[in-house]
């Protein structure tokens, strides 16, 4: 009996042996990834630009996970800031909610027969000339009435999105359900010129960003 336990009592001990093993494993695992996650982040930190006539793009990547984007030129003078992240190979951007040009509420109200959209700036103001093109119609320009509203014809109140054209460029809006009958659209009049990224990935490749369209190669700054 005494042998048995003898043998028992060594099994447990190896395996009590292989646990810590595993374990200083994991630990050991863990430890290379975020040294070699630190590590490409720290290399990816910098100031890059791109130039092309009279356009200049400039990014700052800051050693707090911040970034600060900048274009200029003829006519141009627009800016965002935001948080940055490592995806593998791609440095994400994200900006600032305030920097988005549009703010979208959508919801559902009983007392809306289809669909109403509104556009106004953030003080309320109605703009004449902001309009919509719908994805069910995208021959015809629906513009706002002297309230700021558009009133969705009954046959296209299905539609799965809208392009806004107003004060602050175009922007194209996913609707988010199909139940939805108000969409609240508001922007800031006064500052036309932001940028906004959302996920907005570069693919990082020897000092150089490469932009996800393939259209722009952001290059390190000496």
């Amino acid at each position: 009996m005494e042998g048995k336990e003898s043998v028992l009592k060594t099994f447990i001990e190896i395996l009590n042996l292989n646990n810590i093993m595993n374990r200083n494993k994991l630990l050991l695992t863990v430890t290379l990834f975020f040294i070699f996650s630190g590590c490409i982040s720290q290399k990816i930190v910098g100031d890059y630009e791109y130039k092309k006539g009279l356009v200049y793009h400039e990014l700052i990547i800051k050693n707090d996970s911040t970034f600060e984007y900048r274009v200029s030129g003829d006519l141009l003078n627009s800016r965002s800031k935001g948080t940055w992240k490592m995806k593998g190979d791609e440095l994400i951007l994200d900006s600032y909610e305030k920097y988005h040009p549009y703010l979208i509420n959508e919801h559902y109200s009983e007392n809306v027969k289809h669909v109403l959209i509104s556009i106004k700036d953030t003080e309320r103001v109605v703009i004449p000339g902001n309009y919509v093109i719908i994805s069910s119609d995208k021959e015809k320009r629906y513009f706002v009435d002297e309230k700021g509203l558009i009133a969705v014809p009954k046959q296209l109140c299905d539609f799965t999105s809208f392009t806004i054209y107003a004060m602050n460029g175009e922007h194209w809006y996913q609707r988010k359900n199909a139940k939805s009958n108000v969409f609240d659209v508001s922007y800031n009049a006064s500052m036309p010129n932001q940028l906004y990224f959302e996920n907005e990935s570069f693919k990082v490749e020897k000092g150089k960003l490469l932009g996800s369209q393939g259209n722009l190669t952001l290059k390190r700054r000496n």
